[in-house]
């Protein structure tokens, strides 16, 4: 079947128009979401639900800044118990040893390694595209 040209026309002009508002509406979302980012951090665990790590300056600021962690995939409340400074002095950092409580599982015994996950930071899509294309 043979088309007129305004039928054309027409047809092209609807298939950019879909095209435009896909491309706006994947760009607001773009702006509007966010990921998350978490920092992790390998405690040592001394007794039942009491783990021990060792940290910067920066990771001790995130641990300030944090309720909850997760471990295992499960959100966590945490207190810290204490906190030792400067402990360590390498390459210009200063690293102190905190002392945390939190509800692990039973299956963690003493001298276990784990790994402790606290929220950083939110960074919107745009900015992870930025990253990714600088190469940073």
């Amino acid at each position: 079947m043979k088309l007129a040209k305004y039928e054309s026309k027409v047809l092209v002009f609807a298939m950019t128009f879909i095209l435009a508002l896909m491309f706006v509406l994947i760009t607001m979302f773009s702006f509007n979401d966010h990921i998350r980012i978490y920092k992790v951090i390998n405690a040592s665990v001394i007794k039942d639900n009491l783990v021990e790590a060792l940290v910067t300056d920066k990771e001790l600021k995130t641990i300030y800044h944090n309720k909850y962690l997760f471990v295992d995939k499960k959100k966590r409340l945490i207190k810290i118990e204490r906190i030792d400074r400067n402990i360590l002095k390498r390459e210009s950092k200063n690293y102190h040893n905190v002392l945390l409580k939190v509800n692990l599982n039973s299956k963690v015994k003493t001298n276990d390694l784990v790994a402790l996950l606290f929220f950083d930071k939110k960074v919107d899509v745009i900015s992870m595209i930025k990253i990714v294309w600088k190469g940073v």
